[in-house]
């Protein structure tokens, strides 16, 4: 499934690794269309998925002010996909 030719991730299956798709493309949409194809973009979204796709994102958004672009992605893609937890891979 897609949103205007962007991936939905609706076929991965870990919620940590699916998210982060979704994070990275929502942010890559709203650097490069703005907002209002971004909100276009979420609403493919569950309510519980939008949550979580903004908590992301908002982290995403600070983390990059605080640390630097590059910098700042890769500790929140990090933070997300790869912290040791219990196996959440599916909801």
């Amino acid at each position: 499934m897609s949103y205007k030719g962007y991936a939905t991730f609706e076929d991965v299956e870990n919620v940590r690794i699916r998210t982060w798709n979704r994070v990275a493309t929502a942010f890559n949409i709203y650097e490069d269309k703005g907002d209002d194809f971004l909100v276009g973009y979420l609403e493919q979204f569950s309510e519980k998925d939008q949550g979580l796709i903004r908590i992301v994102f908002e982290r995403l958004v600070a983390m990059r002010k605080k640390m630097g672009a590059k910098e700042g992605y890769e500790y929140v893609k990090r933070e997300l996909c790869y912290r040791e937890e219990e196996d959440d891979s599916t909801e």
